[in-house]
């Protein structure tokens, strides 16, 4: 959303400015039918930063909603994600030629881009997968960029964490995005969960958020439409700390800050 403000500072690049917009924390095409009258959280951004990130919401809604199976429920959100999905790519329902053009381009990337899985459940976004009913080795597979699912990630932190404390996160400040396996990371999960506190935004939006004492931590569980589902964490940098942490194999960082953030809990 570019609803306009008065001169003021963007979340994401943290710069103050003369063309400060409202951006919808879940990016508003993201909603489904079940919002009703539910206010959806804003953040300030300028307009820059929210085109930035417009252009890669709209193009993970496409690629997340073609993974999804339309005909489950009509009124199930992963249904109407699906749909919103395909009519984005349908000529048919373009507003004139340049968007037909522009919609037809984009059907034959994605098209151009499918994969054969072989049936192989490697590489697949975790609470994503094969369809029922259908053999798994004659499905095919989407790519997604990972730096888009994280920028994306935080994006949806940095508005949390505004809308939530009026925080600006800052450059002095670490933000990490990881889509993992629950079973991976099952302590961790079990750790937000008993320590954090559950926010309902919509039924879309569901969110727990665990922090340590004096903001030196904050562990997330971000879950869009039930479906797709993301941890991250924000904590302050310690450099030397920080390095030994970042040379950590991807996939075992977030339980060694949970231990990180269990001392803190306990120092405290």
């Amino acid at each position: 959303m570019n609803k306009r403000l008065s001169r003021g500072k963007c979340i994401h690049c943290l710069k103050w400015c003369n063309d400060l917009t409202w951006d919808h924390i879940l990016p508003n095409s993201w909603y489904t039918n079940n919002v009703g009258d539910i206010e959806k959280w804003k953040a300030p951004a300028c307009l820059k930063c929210n085109n930035r990130l417009g252009k890669i919401e709209q193009e993970l809604l496409i690629r997340l909603g073609l993974c999804l199976n339309p005909d489950i429920d009509n009124l199930s959100p992963t249904s109407v994600i699906s749909k919103k999905a395909l009519r984005s790519l349908d000529h048919q329902n373009a507003k004139n030629g340049k968007d037909r053009i522009a919609r037809l381009k984009k059907a034959q990337q994605i098209v151009s881009e499918l994969f054969p899985t072989s049936g192989s459940k490697t590489g697949l976004l975790p609470n994503f997968g094969y369809h029922e009913g259908f053999d798994p080795k004659e499905q095919h597979g989407i790519k997604f960029d990972d730096n888009k699912l994280e920028l994306f990630g935080e994006k949806v932190i940095r508005g949390i964490e505004y809308k939530l404390d009026s925080w600006y996160i800052d450059n002095s400040f670490d933000i990490r995005i990881y889509f993992c396996d629950k079973n991976t990371i099952s302590d961790v999960i079990n750790f937000i969960r008993q320590f954090g506190k559950k926010y309902s935004i919509t039924p879309d939006f569901v969110f727990y958020r665990a922090v340590a004492p004096k903001r030196e931590g904050i562990l997330y569980e971000i879950r869009i439409w039930d479906k797709l589902v993301f941890y991250g964490y924000v904590r302050k940098k310690h450099w030397k700390l920080f390095q030994a942490f970042c040379s950590i194999q991807k996939y075992s960082r977030l339980k060694y800050f949970l231990v990180l953030l269990v001392l803190v809990l306990l120092i405290n």
